[in-house]
């Protein structure tokens, strides 16, 4: 079953607020036989209980990555294809939520061997795709080769944050 991260957030939520609201019915006392004396600090105490699990629950780690979390490395592999050199290139997500569609900036990228096209297609002139869209998860990083006279600027332009 695919999630949307909104129903995702909902669902992570209403499990918090049952489980805390669970826990309050277990530990309640009414000291009071009247309904509205007891019952006014239980919804101040509600109210503020389910303003924390929001801010506790809501936020699902989302907020804390961002592209500055993808590191893309290149370094020259010491062999020649056609005469050019091989770089290696090296693509991690140093950040604890995975990180899916993926897509670099690579302006004219060329190379006179082909890529692995299960780690890196062009879309076009502009920009390629990382992994097919699929999520790179921290200490998982994607290497790929390819063969030109000098590195291109690969620069993360855009991805989707998933935090489970």
């Amino acid at each position: 079953m695919t999630w949307a991260p909104t129903e995702m957030k909902t669902d992570y939520i209403n499990t918090c607020i049952k489980s805390a609201d669970h826990s309050n019915r277990l530990g309640e006392k009414h000291t009071s036989n009247s309904p509205t004396m007891a019952s006014s600090p239980l919804k101040a105490f509600s109210a503020l209980l389910l303003l924390m699990l929001f801010i506790i629950c809501g936020r699902g780690g989302a907020s804390r990555c961002s592209l500055s979390d993808v590191s893309v490395k290149q370094t020259k592999s010491g062999r020649f294809v056609e005469g050019q050199p091989e770089w290696r290139v090296v693509i991690s997500n140093n950040c604890e939520c995975a990180q899916s569609q993926l897509i670099l900036r690579c302006v004219g990228f060329s190379s006179v061997e082909p890529a692995d096209p299960s780690v890196f297609r062009q879309l076009d002139d502009r920009y390629c795709l990382i992994k097919k869209g699929k999520p790179i998860i921290k200490g998982h990083p994607l290497t790929f080769t390819f063969a030109w006279q000098t590195p291109y600027d690969l620069i993360p332009h855009k991805s989707i944050v998933r935090c489970y």
